[in-house]
């Protein structure tokens, strides 16, 4: 069997490590990909540098965006400098302008949660929930035909939710919203192991 640990990427700068600080702009700004905060490096390191699987590791995926990259250099580092991949099945899920309006915005995160969940879900989004579904299918064959056994797969907190339902044992085609909505954003730098049978 082979083991996929995808991590959400590692602890952000300043403010963006705590959503409920943003206002309503820099939320959407962050959602909609006009910003790419860094990641707090130090604190980031620390926590990686506490998972034993780390250093088992010997192949590193991420997404193609800064904070997923600058998480990946430090996975590398702690194991021996093994180079890693860049690849866009694992980035973030594309959000549009039309996903939340600038009224929804202004109200509580939950609410705001709740709305992008819901358009997402039924595909009033440029990416739809089964593009999200269809990309996270594609990334496991590709898994499958790598020779290493160990892989380490940084991604992000909304496409998360696809890959914490999917290591629960859910069919993803078969998801209704009720269950999508239960599954809150991990943490930065949470884990979720999935394993599968190689090619």
């Amino acid at each position: 069997m082979k083991t996929i640990y995808f991590i959400r990427h590692g602890i952000l700068e300043g403010k963006y490590q705590n959503y409920s600080k943003l206002n309503s702009q820099e939320f959407k700004s962050l959602l909609l990909k006009e910003i790419e905060p860094n990641i707090d490096e130090k604190e980031t390191e620390k926590v990686l540098h506490q998972l034993s699987f780390i250093r088992k590791c010997r192949k590193i995926f991420c997404s193609t965006q800064k904070r997923s990259i600058q998480t990946a250099q430090i996975i590398s580092k702690l194991c021996n400098n093994i180079q890693f991949t860049q690849i866009d099945l694992m980035n973030e899920v594309e959000f549009d302008e039309s996903i939340l309006s600038q009224e929804e915005a202004e109200k509580g995160l939950d609410f705001i949660r709740m709305i992008i969940l819901s358009r997402w879900f039924e595909g009033k989004n440029k990416e739809t929930f089964q593009d999200s579904i269809e990309r996270f299918n594609k990334f496991l064959k590709i898994a499958k035909e790598t020779k290493e056994e160990e892989i380490v797969v940084v991604t992000h907190g909304w496409f998360m939710r696809i890959i914490q339902l999917s290591a629960k044992g859910k069919e993803l085609n078969k998801i209704s919203f009720e269950e999508l909505l239960e599954e809150k954003a991990p943490p930065f730098l949470d884990v979720v192991k999935i394993q599968i049978e190689p090619q």
